[in-house]
């Protein structure tokens, strides 16, 4: 009995130690992908305004080609930030 219980005592002594040592290598590689993914993520909130101003200048320029001088007004403003974020996003392959 004294073996069994020595046993499974080595086998979750063996777990542990591997669960120690995997956690280890994650933390050891987490650094370079919370950078990574800091930029992504401004990448992709950079995106996401991008393509609410594209529909706000779509709905501008409807307005603006009913009549309304303001939507024209508007609509210019918009692609000019439209433009701005462009030119802060990097070039894709392709």
């Amino acid at each position: 009995m004294k073996a069994v219980t020595w046993c499974i005592g080595f086998g979750l002594a063996a777990l542990a130690a591997q669960g120690c040592m995997a956690e280890t290598v994650a933390n050891s590689a987490t650094p370079p992908v919370k950078a990574a993914s800091g930029k992504e993520r401004e990448l992709r909130k950079r995106e996401e305004q991008l393509e609410k101003l594209r529909r706000t200048y779509v709905k501008q320029l409807a307005k603006c080609q009913d009549g309304y001088e303001n939507a024209c007004y508007d609509a210019r403003i918009t692609e000019g930030e439209i433009q701005n974020i462009l030119a802060s996003l990097p070039a894709r392959p392709g």
